[in-house]
């Protein structure tokens, strides 16, 4: 289950800015058993819960303008990104952020012509 971390260290009577959310391995679609290292030398096990930030940089035929707000509620990317397979012409870049894994930043960075940014 997601547990929301809120604490304001400097005002501790108010709503922190940001809200950080603690994911279980299940809400992340991790293994519970948690996941082992990679890195030959190491095998340690990692768990496979915690604190997530998210950066989704993406291509995008279609002019998507800059939008902050919950992941519900801003423009999923996923109807107009290009990949190598979808015949859409790539004529934006741009990015998701999300922090938390709740609160979404989309940003439109740059225009592309001809294959070179403007």
């Amino acid at each position: 289950m997601a547990c929301l971390i809120r604490y304001n260290i400097s005002h501790p009577d108010e709503e922190p800015e940001i809200r950080w959310r603690y994911f279980s391995a299940r809400n992340l679609g991790g293994n519970p058993g948690g996941q082992t290292s990679a890195a030959i030398p190491s095998m340690r096990q990692y768990d496979t819960d915690g604190f997530i930030a998210v950066v989704i940089p993406f291509f995008s035929e279609i002019y998507l303008e800059e939008q902050h707000d919950l992941v519900d509620w801003v423009v999923d990317y996923r109807l107009h990104y290009v990949n190598a397979t979808n015949g859409k012409t790539p004529r934006y870049y741009c990015v998701r952020l999300s922090h938390n894994g709740r609160d979404m930043h989309q940003v439109r960075a740059r225009l592309l012509h001809d294959h070179a940014c403007i």
